[in-house]
């Protein structure tokens, strides 16, 4: 006949048992689900932030609104190649436009670089600076058909003797108009 402690303890032995067993049981259920969710994952391809599910009119659409905050256009081309692609491609994001000549544009711009794209870009909020003719004409192309706001900056011969140094400013000037 078996005692009391002995009965006890093969009742605690046998419910410890199915306690073990139904861990493993339930460990190696999580190891399939885990292994079937592995399988799915990798047979998918890789997730898609929902910004790159927007089709490219809406995406122009809220650049314009980042852009009316007075914000650069550039900012929003150096994001990635699908961005810069959009920005260059809507022109009212480029309608601003602002002239400079060199001695005012090399105390207050901001100058940008581009992936992708060649040379530096200068901005002062939303405007597009121009320094050269060059930028003058890729900011108007950029800009296409749409209006376009011109701001002008020049500074002002403080001498006569000076104005053939100023020619720079309306050769600007007159690419616009």
């Amino acid at each position: 006949m078996s005692t009391l402690a002995e009965v006890v303890q093969a009742t605690v032995s046998k419910q410890f048992g199915r306690q073990r067993e139904a861990k493993n049981l339930r460990f190696q259920e999580a190891k399939i689900v885990k292994h079937k969710v592995e399988e799915e994952c990798s047979s998918h391809p890789a997730p898609v932030s929902l910004i790159d599910m927007l089709p490219a009119e809406l995406l122009a659409d809220i650049f314009q609104a980042y852009v009316g905050f007075s914000y650069s256009p550039w900012n929003l081309a150096r994001v990635c190649t699908r961005w810069r692609d959009v920005a260059l491609r809507t022109a009212v994001l480029w309608s601003h436009i602002t002239i400079f000549d060199y001695q005012q544009a090399i105390r207050r711009l901001t100058s940008y670089s581009v992936p992708g794209i060649s040379g530096r870009f200068f901005t002062i909020g939303r405007s597009q600076v121009c320094i050269t003719p060059e930028q003058v004409d890729d900011a108007v192309s950029r800009a296409g058909s749409v209006p376009l706001k011109v701001i002008i900056m020049i500074t002002m011969p403080k001498k006569i003797e000076d104005i053939p140094s100023s020619t720079n400013s309306l050769n600007l000037l007159s690419k616009v108009l």
